[in-house]
């Protein structure tokens, strides 16, 4: 090979393609990091990272799908390498990986909730350049500087064509694991923050008009929620509340048939993940209505029940404590009211507002 065609920089072409969901929501921001760390960390290279979005991915789908998936990707465009970047929990064995990289098959796959919920784009980020890394032949463990310019022109050059069947029989192929527990846990954290369970109360309009109706109708149209309220005590009280709660969440859960079933032993496990993260979403987004409807049936309280009328249906002197034992019941009671609010949504509200991911084509 000619001196100035060897010293001449190495353009490497590097696809990042996100899956439908947030992962396509982040996609811009991590290619503009890897911008900008790939040039610092192997400075001898020229960059060219390229974006685009993939709709065909139907989750569940195993490891081997979407490795298979990337690489027709990578065959059908004119890049050197791709990794694709999904919102998909990533198995192997029994273990939570945070990406698989393929040597043979140039390709890499990262799992932007396997990084948990707390510094999820940072801890994507640079997981993302260490599958560059693997892929241009070095170690998990990104090293600075150059070094592989020839074994880049050669990848390049000579790209081999045939999809692999198995990606645990790979010799060339790298997991980036974590331990079972800590990583299922994290793993699970970050697909409920995906699922953005915040936007659940908002996005449920006729739960929640129900569920307000209900409180004001409470407050205002009996004394009898007061006397209760002041007699039943914090036990019975916590265990209405925890009973409201479950009761709206399940009602979401069945009648928008969020849970889903099995429909292989290699997704499986993928399934269950999803189930988990979804239950969870909808009893935090749950638990977050209650607490709404507690604050405002007690501010409700306070604005509009004089202290002298609450006094004389209890017998004694009305406390804050009282008007909290009264916020506490009114807002469960209200709570419940959202439950038939919420059999009236529609199920593809729900889904909407439970999680991002879409199981099937929009």
């Amino acid at each position: 090979m000619p001196a100035a065609e060897q010293d001449s920089p190495v353009r490497v072409t590097l696809g990042l393609v996100a899956t439908r969901g947030s992962a396509a929501e982040v996609l811009d921001d991590l290619a503009d990091r890897l911008r900008v760390s790939l040039p610092e960390t192997l400075p001898d290279l020229c960059w060219d990272v390229r974006t685009t979005v993939d709709n065909e991915i139907v989750p569940p789908v195993s490891l081997v799908a979407l490795v298979d998936q990337a690489r027709r990707l990578l065959l059908a465009g004119e890049h050197t390498l791709l990794v694709l970047i999904t919102d998909l929990p990533l198995i192997q064995g029994r273990s939570p990986v945070l990406a698989h990289a393929s040597r043979s098959h140039q390709v890499g796959v990262v799992s932007i909730p396997a990084h948990g919920a707390r510094g999820q784009q940072d801890r994507t980020a640079s997981t993302l350049l260490r599958t560059v890394n693997v892929l241009l032949g070095g170690s998990p463990d990104v090293e600075a500087g150059g070094g592989r310019r020839t074994r880049v022109r050669h990848r390049a050059l000579l790209r081999p064509r045939r999809l692999g069947s198995t990606v645990s029989q790979e010799p060339s192929s790298v997991a980036f694991g974590t331990r079972v527990v800590a990583g299922n846990l994290r793993l699970i954290a970050g697909m409920v923050r995906a699922n953005q369970p915040w936007r659940l109360a908002l996005h449920l309009t006729r739960a929640l008009t129900a569920a307000l109706a209900t409180g004001i109708l409470v407050l205002v149209t009996t004394d009898i929620t007061w006397r209760l309220a002041d007699r039943l005590g914090v036990v019975r009280l916590a265990a209405i509340g925890v009973s409201s709660v479950v009761a709206i969440g399940a009602t979401l859960i069945i009648g928008a048939g969020l849970w889903e079933r099995h429909r292989s032993p290699e997704a499986r496990q993928q399934v269950l993940l999803f189930n988990v993260a979804t239950t969870l979403t909808v009893m935090i987004g749950v638990t977050a209505l209650f607490a709404m409807l507690v604050v405002l049936t007690g501010l409700g309280a306070a604005l509009f029940l004089p202290s002298n009328v609450v006094a004389d249906s209890l017998g004694h002197g009305a406390s804050w404590g009282d008007r909290g034992e009264l916020a506490w019941l009114a807002g469960s009671v209200a709570t419940l009211g959202g439950a038939l609010g919420a059999g009236l949504e529609s199920d593809d509200a729900v889904r909407q507002a439970a999680y991002i991911r879409r199981r099937q084509q929009e």
